[in-house]
C-alpha cells in the first residue's frame, strides 16, 4: 500500500469517510469547509486513479458515515442544520448513490454511527 494524495481544489474539514464498494474500488466522502458533501471514487481497484470531485448536492450540519448492508450496497448518513437525518443509498451495488432522502426523527447533533447488522445498517 502506498499513501497518495487525493488532489482537488476544495477546502475540506473534519475527517472523510471511506468505504469498499463490492468491487474493491475505495469511495471517499467528505465535507468542505462551507458544509457540502463531496465524493471521490478510485477508479479501479488498488489503483492510484480516482474519479473527479462530486458535489453531492447536500450541505450538513456534520460529516456524513458510510456503512455497507447485508446485500452490499453502500450507504451513507449525515446531519442537517435543523437536526434532520439525512441518507443516501446505492440502487445496487457499485454504482452510484441516488440522492439524499430524509429519515424521520429530529433534534439530532453531531456525527451519527451507524453499525451492519445481520439485517441492514443500524444508527
Amino acid at each position: 500500500m502506498q499513501w497518495t494524495t487525493v488532489s482537488g481544489n476544495e477546502a475540506f474539514t473534519g475527517r472523510p469517510t471511506l468505504a469498499e464498494h463490492s468491487d474493491g474500488r475505495v469511495v471517499i466522502t467528505a465535507q468542505n469547509t462551507s458544509g457540502s458533501i463531496w465524493q471521490r471514487t478510485q477508479t479501479a481497484k488498488a489503483g492510484a486513479d480516482w474519479n473527479n470531485w462530486v458535489d453531492l448536492a447536500g450541505a450538513m450540519a456534520h460529516r456524513p458515515v458510510t456503512a455497507k448492508t447485508p446485500g452490499g450496497l453502500l450507504v451513507q448518513f449525515a446531519v442537517a442544520a435543523d437536526g434532520s437525518p439525512w441518507y443516501r443509498i446505492q440502487q445496487r451495488p457499485n454504482v452510484d448513490f441516488m440522492g439524499w432522502m430524509r429519515l424521520s426523527g429530529s433534534g439530532l447533533a453531531g456525527t451519527l454511527q451507524a453499525v451492519t447488522v445481520r439485517d441492514g445498517v443500524q444508527l
